[in-house]
């Protein structure tokens, strides 16, 4: 073995090159061992930190659940004066309402009257999103309105929870500074607390107009219904004070327009159409639905009432032919029907304008004859082509009956 002889003046040191290689190994494996300290202190601190985020996590999650869960019991709650024990299904007649949530509501410039508020509804009786057309900004959903834990002032502006006019550079949602107006709340439950000043009154007789979905005569221009003409109409009459024509009085700008997603009468558009080809054989709109297995109208319209409870409408002027619907709008004792406006078609009463053709003549004469809407003229859509005693009395038991049914009603 080759050995090296180091002299260090007073000592002297001998080794070998396997003494070298021996002391290079002890450290290196102390600096090995030196690393693995720091490594694994780094890694203990790493997992602590980890923990740490978990146990937070873990914490805000509860949180979020407790929040969810007492919203949830809240909202029960505060809905508990709309429920009413049952199965829940207005047509049965045991009052039961669904549950409805505005989800947003945002303000419509419109190219024919004033700025309306489209609020956006969901439910937990289908998947559908239903829709209130307001007219007037006073007019507040209670459950959009109704502040939440953890909310921004700016979310409250996007989900359109504010009062008066948005405008670049407006930080509050309760307040408007330009108009000098404020919204006041329960501290305890965040609810909306109704002011004269701010929101408008239960008591006030508000026009509404329950509307079904008619993809057909709202966008592709049919003349086998009248759901279109209506529709439009029903606008009108909310935007303006008086119709000179039929002397009836408007809305003054105040009113709704609840859109229930229930195309078809409920059947939906593919078995509309269906029906469609069904009448263009020989068979009338209620036939039709027969022959298909469908009721005659599946319609519920307690969506709808629900909707105006939520809007805080009280005292309600329909607009409608059709005494189902009077029927079912009352909810006693905070909905109540206190008149019915009558949906004439425009043809009717000016032969210029509205939907002239054979198709709606037939619709017509169906829903007055076989489903009781309350229509009397022009009687040469009847079978009989001029007036007699026995159809008019016909159509004045029903709209008595319809009477009898909301001793509230006023024609």
């Amino acid at each position: 073995m080759c050995r090296v002889r180091l002299f260090l003046f007073p000592l002297t040191f001998s080794f070998s090159f396997y003494d070298l290689s021996e002391i290079s190994r002890t450290l290196l494996w102390g600096e090995h061992q030196r690393r693995y300290s720091i490594y694994k202190e780094v890694a203990v601190l790493a997992w602590t930190i980890i923990e740490s985020l978990q146990k937070v996590a873990y914490i805000k999650l509860q949180q979020t659940y407790r929040m969810t869960i007492d919203n949830y019991d809240n909202s029960k709650q505060d809905s508990s004066k709309y429920e009413v024990s049952g199965t829940g299904d207005g047509r049965n007649g045991d009052g039961g309402l669904p549950l409805v949530q505005c989800v947003a509501r945002a303000r419509i410039p419109t190219t024919q009257g004033p700025d309306i508020f489209l609020h956006l509804y969901s439910n937990n009786r289908d998947n559908k999103e239903h829709l209130a057309i307001v007219f007037g900004e006073d007019i507040r959903s209670r459950s959009l309105f109704r502040r939440r834990q953890c909310e921004t002032q700016q979310d409250r502006m996007i989900r359109g929870a504010y009062i008066g006019k948005l405008y670049p550079g407006r930080t509050v949602a309760d307040e408007d500074d330009r108009l000098g107006l404020a919204l006041e709340f329960d501290d305890s439950t965040g609810e909306l607390l109704a002011s004269k000043a701010t929101t408008w009154d239960a008591h006030n007789d508000t026009l509404v107009r329950i509307h079904s979905e008619c993809y057909t005569g709202e966008n592709a221009w049919s003349a086998r219904c009248d759901c279109g003409e209506q529709f439009d109409r029903a606008g009108r009459l909310i935007a303006c004070d008086h119709e000179p024509t039929s002397n009836i009085k408007g809305g003054n700008g105040h009113g709704v327009i609840v859109y229930l997603r229930q195309e078809g009468r409920g059947i939906g558009l593919g078995e509309k159409l269906k029906a469609y080809n069904l009448q263009d054989l020989g068979a009338d709109t209620v036939q039709a639905n027969l022959m298909l297995k469908h009721p005659v109208d599946a319609r519920d319209f307690s969506l709808g009432k629900a909707i105006l409870l939520d809007l805080g409408i009280g005292n309600v002027r329909l607009l409608t032919n059709n005494p189902e619907k009077i029927k079912q709008v009352d909810h006693a004792p905070y909905l109540k029907c206190v008149e019915r406006v009558p949906m004439v078609p425009i043809h009717w009463t000016n032969s210029s304008e509205g939907i002239d053709s054979k198709e709606i003549e037939g619709y017509l004469r169906t829903k007055i004859e076989r489903m009781g809407h309350l229509l009397t003229e022009p009687l040469k859509l009847h079978t009989n082509p001029q007036p007699t005693e026995t159809s008019e009395a016909q159509n004045q038991n029903r709209m008595n009956s319809a009477l009898s049914s909301t001793s509230t009603l006023a024609i």
